[in-house]
């Protein structure tokens, strides 16, 4: 939370209190609440809530790391050249042109955000063992296919960078060299 939004909150808790306040000295005196004090009160509260909750939403760290998802995600389609659709609904294909960004994102998926074979798989609406036989394809180019650590090495060490428990699925120990 910045500065300021901790002085936003601040000022509308301010106005809260005040009309509060003001309410209690109503009641204090005695005097019978009319219907314009009360609707203005709960019209002020109602505004408040909302800029408090406003005020108070903390982002998640799943939104954060599904953020991050996509813009791996992103970064594997414009190495490759391809559109998001053109890689997530080209499944069936296997053409390697898009074999190898699908490849690689279930590689990733898997090594660096922690998915399992089954999810990584479903993305693609591919069995299990599609994802299992990507992050072995990966690795093996990894260790000898300079095009591809050319294309899709950068990524690699990005998403070590992010989660170095990367390494423990990925033979990303071969991209220093190349870049």
């Amino acid at each position: 939370m910045n500065l300021e939004k901790i002085s936003s909150l601040q000022d509308t808790l301010d106005e809260l209190q005040e009309s509060i306040y003001d309410i209690k000295e109503l009641l204090l005196d005695k005097n019978p609440l009319t219907h314009e004090a009360v609707t203005s009160f709960v019209k002020s509260g109602a505004v408040m809530i909302a800029k408090l909750s406003k005020a108070i939403t903390i982002k998640s760290p799943l939104d954060d790391l599904r953020q991050k998802e996509e813009q791996i995600f992103q970064m594997i389609c414009d190495a490759s050249g391809y559109t998001k659709d053109e890689v997530l609904n080209g499944a069936e294909s296997r053409k390697r042109e898009l074999l190898e960004p699908r490849q690689v994102h279930q590689a990733i998926l898997q090594s660096t955000f922690g998915y399992s074979d089954v999810e990584a798989s479903k993305i693609y609406q591919q069995h299990r063992c599609t994802a299992r036989s990507s992050l072995e394809r990966v690795n093996e180019h990894l260790f000898g296919n300079k095009k591809f650590k050319e294309t899709y090495g950068h990524i690699f060490l990005i998403c070590q960078n992010f989660n170095p428990e990367t390494e423990k699925l990925l033979n990303v120990k071969y991209l220093t060299p190349i870049l």
